[in-house]
């Protein structure tokens, strides 16, 4: 029984060492270790091919080492998502070492994006997720807004500003802006819409994010200009595509 233990003992001092040495970054060769722990280069390879497998180890040039993996700035899903939200304007993603600093899950984030907080009605509403859906697959939707019904609304894009998420959309050629808290209902349609590139540049535009929570006074502004002066408004294009 005591030799047995004694065998154990050996063995996890043995791997201990090894692991120690891999961790460092060190390649090991079979016949140095064996003479160095007294085992056969056999019981050596069975360390590192069945023991130790769980750690990765690549065998290359007579020597054993830990698989060398090059280590990436960020995921694929991290640089899509700055991309495509539109964070990318105010972090400079060209900083690879920033990304990696901010993306780190380890301590407190040198960097925070104040935006004064959502009713949670809207931040956990699934019409966002519906939304979201409908946008990326062209399909119109039926909005119900403070009571009202909007059908067969198309929509083009949800965009934070001024402490709001705006849903931008078409009917008829006519845009219309609604703010997410006021939506109260959303029915995705099978009916789908075709995407215009020049609405989805005009969207992005900081003009017309800036422009969105005055959206709503401006087109009644137009509105009601060309219901009093309709010969001196028709060249106007209001909030008409």
């Amino acid at each position: 029984m005591k030799e047995q233990h004694d065998r154990y003992d050996r063995l996890a001092v043995r791997l201990s060492i090894i692991i120690s040495r891999l961790l460092a970054g060190h390649a090991m060769e079979l016949k140095t270790l064996a003479d160095e722990f007294g085992v056969s280069e056999r019981t050596l390879q069975r360390d590192f091919q069945q023991r130790l497998i769980h750690l990765g180890i690549e065998y290359a040039g007579g020597t054993y080492r830990l698989a060398r993996r090059p280590l990436r700035p960020h995921s694929p899903d991290t640089f899509t998502f700055i991309h495509n939200t539109g964070i990318s304007g105010i972090i400079p993603t060209q900083n690879r070492k920033l990304i990696r600093l901010l993306t780190s899950t380890s301590g407190i984030s040198p960097c925070l994006i104040g935006h004064g907080g959502l009713p949670s009605a809207v931040t956990q509403s699934a019409s966002f997720l519906l939304l979201a859906e409908a946008i990326r697959d062209h399909h119109t939707v039926t909005l119900q807004v403070n009571g009202r019904t909007h059908e067969t609304v198309a929509p083009h894009r949800l965009i934070f500003q001024s402490k709001n998420w705006f849903l931008v959309t078409t009917r008829t050629r006519t845009l219309q802006v609604f703010r997410m808290e006021e939506i109260n209902a959303v029915t995705v349609l099978e009916t789908s819409f075709r995407n215009k590139p020049e609405l989805d540049a005009l969207t992005a535009s900081e003009e017309f994010i800036s422009a969105l929570p005055h959206f709503r006074f401006i087109s009644n502004v137009i509105h009601s200009f060309r219901g009093v002066f309709p010969e001196a408004t028709s060249g106007l294009k209001g909030a008409r595509l």
